[in-house]
């Protein structure tokens, strides 16, 4: 997601802590009404949803944005600063036949108590602007034909009204698009937008030694507990999907793409395998004691907990999905890791 500042708010990631604003902002009655599947019941629900929301941190343009004000404001400036008023989104859009996700999807929510002092319009606008700015041509955007509310929202931050749709979310839903060729996306690839984040262990020294690893061609295979696809209620990987690489500052530095995926335990991991994960090991005791290190670590086991999920044990019979791949693109300047 990208962080961003505007007159009245600020625009930031989601937290842990933000588990009982997410649980009021899905108690807004209009969005239920509009979203059904919008509805959260019980703590373990809000936990999925905020796991979610912190899901795309990293990604240079998709993500979810908490909207909090900066300075206080509405009913006569009231609301102290801080107060989380809403959300916006940037994500693929699910087609309704099934197919691949062709185009980002703006959206937006609010805490019922915040309507009707421009917040999502103000953080909506911005967040459109940056995702264009970053050199994402088209964006959509779907309302209920009776969110009137949701409509105007999609006009005044200046997306054109192309009229009912079947094409998204298998429903009849008014479709907006905002489209902007102007600015163009340098070295990355047609779809780039789309691409998974590709995040070698958490920002940092770790990562970015990691990531110089993969652009020197010391790193081409990766190794990564099953548990963690589980609980993030993810696709596993497959040879020919790619991934856009990040660095420690959420900066694109390549593309990926899988040539060999194999789930398999963790006693049955290869010395080759190891090796070429590019970190210096040349024993398969050092590459576990290194693996097992991270994966028991407070980070990620905190991972795990804030997606309401107990974090596995990790011992031979652990299942790890052992990626290889390529690079098939490169930020320009970015060559043997520089």
């Amino acid at each position: 997601m990208i962080p961003l500042t505007t007159e009245r708010l600020r625009l930031r990631a989601f937290a842990p802590g933000d588990l009982e604003f997410v649980r009021r902002l899905h108690a807004n009655p209009d969005l239920v009404r509009f979203i059904p599947s919008a509805t959260t019941p019980d703590e373990a629900t809000a936990r999925r949803r905020l796991g979610r929301f912190m899901s795309l941190v990293d990604h240079p343009v998709q993500g979810f944005s908490l909207i909090e004000l900066r300075d206080g404001g509405g009913g006569g400036g009231r609301t102290a600063p801080g107060t989380a008023v809403g959300l916006v989104l940037v994500k693929p859009i699910p087609s309704s036949d099934g197919a691949e996700a062709s185009v980002l999807e703006i959206g937006w929510r609010q805490v019922a108590e915040h309507c009707g002092h421009g917040y999502v319009t103000e953080a909506a606008r911005a967040v459109l602007d940056a995702v264009h700015a970053a050199g994402v041509e088209q964006v959509v955007a779907v309302t209920d034909p009776e969110n009137l509310a949701s409509q105007r929202v999609a006009e005044r931050i200046g997306m054109e009204r192309l009229g009912l749709s079947r094409d998204f979310y298998g429903a009849r839903l008014v479709l907006f698009r905002s489209f902007d060729a102007g600015r163009g996306a340098g070295w990355l690839p047609a779809g780039w937008e789309l691409l998974d984040v590709g995040e070698y262990a958490f920002p940092g020294p770790s990562r970015d030694r990691l990531v110089a690893a993969v652009l020197a061609g010391g790193k081409r295979t990766t190794t990564a507990l099953l548990a963690e696809y589980e609980a993030g209620s993810e696709l596993l990987p497959a040879p020919g999907r790619r991934e856009l690489v990040v660095d420690s500052a959420g900066t694109p530095v390549c593309v990926t793409e899988d040539v060999a995926v194999d789930v398999i335990r963790l006693g049955e991991v290869t010395l080759e395998h190891a090796v070429a994960e590019g970190e210096g090991h040349t024993d398969l005791v050092g590459w576990r004691t290194a693996h097992e290190r991270f994966w028991t670590g407070p980070d990620y086991r905190g991972w795990f907990t804030v997606r309401g999920t107990e974090p596995p044990d990790v011992d031979d019979d652990t299942l790890v999905v052992c990626t290889r791949f390529e690079v098939v693109a490169r930020r320009p300047g970015r060559e043997g890791g520089r």
